[in-house]
Parts: C-alpha cells; structure tokens; sequence
C-alpha cells in the first residue's frame, strides 16, 4: 500500500460522525456535545489519489485491495468470505502519536457490543460505567496495543476512540469519563465500511 495522504474534510464528516453515535452511551454522548460546540479539524489518512468530496463516508472501496477482493473473478479463487484491508494500525499509529504528544494522556476506546456483567474476564485494561464497557489505553502501551483495542471495539456501524489530555483512574464514574471527554483533543470514528476513519482534532 503507497504512504497514506492526509485529506481534509468538511460539514460532511461532522455530519457523519455525530450520525453514527446513535447510542446513548455515556462516550457517545460527550462526543457529540464536544464536537458540536467546541472548533475542531475533520481529517482522514488514505491512498493518495481518492476524491472524497463526493465519496460517502459510509461507503467502502477506499482501498484497492478491497476493490480487488470484491470482483467475481478473486471471490471465484478464493472463496467468498474474504477479510477486508483496513487502515485500523494507521488508526492506531496516530492515536499513540497523539498519547506521546501530551503528557499524563489518556485513550478511551468504546467496546459498545457487551454488557459489563456479561464479561467474565474484562481484562486489565477494561472498565465499565453501569453496564458499558471502555478500555483505557496509556503513552507507554505501544500503538500494537491499541490496534488490538480498536479491533476488538469494532462493531460495523461504531467504533469509538477518543485521547484526553486529562487523565483517568480507574474506577471511574460516568461524571469522571464526561469531566475527561471535555478534555478531549483527538477522536476517531470507524467509517467507509469499516476500511478506514474519520477524525476530529481539537484546534489549538
């Protein structure tokens, strides 16, 4: 795959991200209060070469491997459940980028599928808020760490990753987790079909 290219985006992606937090989970909430009051900057990383003033975030094809893998002829070869490529380690690079950036940061991953009571063994990373389920990722966990974080909260309509310059102990309270989304100063949501994101920086 060639060097990604960043790609500015418009209202279009605002639109989307707020669209997909449906839910209302205590994360997707105070997302979508932050990046509707506060100014932020709505960026994606991709192939260079896309045109994606038109291209619909909910849309896949963004990769070419993806293309490839959907015609007759590869689905023939191979079988017709084929994994897709998606930029999800390019996801997670930036969002350690953004950990090393600022001191005593934190990353809030949303894991919107079980149920906290339901987890037999959350592991250490987990948390729960009533019966939500986060993880909480640190600078010195590496960016392979969050890679697997953002995969294992992966749902097809919703993923969720968020970094705070405050920090946050565990446990933690609802208020505790909207006091630190407030902080908030990158989140990502999952878009085009799951191949890719869309991000929101805070402006400085």
């Amino acid at each position: 795959m060639p060097a990604l290219q960043r790609y500015e985006l418009d209202q279009r992606a605002l639109d989307y991200i707020v669209g997909t937090l449906t839910d209302e989970h205590t994360l997707s909430v105070a997302v979508r209060r932050l990046i509707t009051t506060v100014p932020g900057q709505l960026f994606t990383l991709a192939p260079p070469g896309l045109d994606l003033t038109t291209h619909r975030f909910q849309w896949g094809g963004l990769l070419a491997e993806n293309i490839e893998r959907a015609s007759e002829s590869y689905r023939a070869t191979h079988g017709p459940l084929v994994p897709i490529e998606s930029l999800t380690d390019d996801e997670a690079l930036l969002l350690h980028a953004e950990l090393q950036r600022i001191p005593g940061s934190v990353c809030i991953l949303d894991d919107i599928t079980p149920h906290w009571s339901e987890l037999e063994d959350p592991g250490p990373l987990a948390f729960g808020i009533g019966q939500e389920v986060y993880h909480l990722a640190r600078a010195n966990m590496g960016a392979e760490t969050l890679a697997e974080l953002l995969s294992l909260g992966e749902a097809f309509w919703h993923r969720l990753a968020v970094v705070c310059a405050q920090g946050l102990k565990l446990p933690a309270t609802a208020e505790q987790l909207l006091a630190c989304v407030d902080s908030a100063t990158l989140i990502t949501c999952t878009a085009f079909d799951a191949e890719g994101f869309v991000a929101w920086q805070r402006l400085a």
